[in-house]
């Protein structure tokens, strides 16, 4: 994000500013400021044009349980059944009214509504800093950062979840899945102890692009589990024009899901090379919903 991209997005955020401009106004603008060109509204092309548009005129209240790390486990169960999430040990909206001498000794931290307020404790109570950090987060409205709706509404706590080993590097895969069927999968793991981020097909051939993170210098070995975990997003995914499943394998051969995304880095993605964004749009079917909206 350059400088001008940086002071833009402020005032995009900033309270006063945010409660009088609409929703695909303050999208508008965060789009032409990532991709230099405007959006275009009537005729989506690019797969973050379409993820943008799906955010602004695709809202259904079950997406707000589909995000909402808490309420998404029982979502998950009555689709695909119990054992594919970890149990959660105890749930507040102040974490001082948890009980942390009653949990086991390995155990994790979590807000229900954002990305990236997880502490992980082995032995250990949380820090005073972890603590102030996730109370902080708490009082964030994770919608306004860049309008994804299934944010908006939920009811902010923190809670504790089972601690899950896994066996050997932690690997995130992430199913993106189009109008119900799974596209394409991306891995995310630590290589030397940088975050490496690759693509595949539904064959486990890499796919050339990139973003974010450097891609692995080795080609990560296709997951035994992988078509059960193709299976699953399927499920999971039904009736939904787009949705990404974030799994892992625990140590026992489970597969774990951690997250349902509607809008990988709320649409605001600049790929490389960028005519991915378009091939991946193209696999997106708006008709459907845009006929509706």
């Amino acid at each position: 994000m350059n400088y001008k991209e940086k002071i833009i997005t402020y005032i995009i955020r900033c309270p006063i500013i945010r409660s009088i401009i609409s929703d695909r106004l303050a999208i508008s603008v965060l789009y032409r400021c990532r991709f230099e060109k405007k959006m275009d509204w009537n005729s989506p092309k690019t797969f973050s044009e379409k993820i943008l548009w799906l955010t602004v005129n695709n809202r259904k209240k079950e997406y707000t349980k589909m995000v909402d790390k808490c309420e998404m486990k029982e979502f998950i169960k009555g689709k695909i059944g119990d054992g594919h999430t970890p149990k959660t040990l105890a749930c507040d909206t102040d974490i001082s009214k948890i009980s942390f001498g009653k949990l086991p000794s390995h155990y994790v931290l979590k807000c229900n509504h954002d990305s990236g307020s997880v502490v992980i404790c082995h032995e250990r109570k949380p820090s005073t800093n972890e603590i102030k950090m996730l109370s902080h987060n708490l009082k964030k409205n994770y919608f306004w950062f860049s309008r994804e709706w299934p944010y908006k509404n939920i009811k902010r706590k923190i809670f504790v979840e089972e601690y899950i080993e896994t066996e050997g590097i932690f690997k995130d895969y992430k199913v993106y899945c189009f109008n119900g069927r799974p596209g394409f999968c991306a891995v995310i793991s630590k290589e030397k102890g940088e975050k490496r981020l690759s693509y595949y097909d539904l064959q486990w051939e890499k796919i050339p692009v990139k973003h974010r993170y450097e891609n692995h210098t080795v080609l990560e070995k296709k997951p035994i589990y992988f078509e059960e975990m193709l299976r699953i997003a399927s499920i999971l995914s039904k009736d939904i024009p787009f949705l990404r499943v974030d799994m892992y394998i625990d140590i026992r051969g489970n597969i774990i899901i951690g997250e349902l995304t509607f809008a990988p880095s709320s649409g605001l993605i600049r790929y490389e090379p960028s005519e991915y964004d378009e091939k991946w749009g193209d696999m997106l079917d708006l008709s459907d919903y845009m006929c509706k909206a």
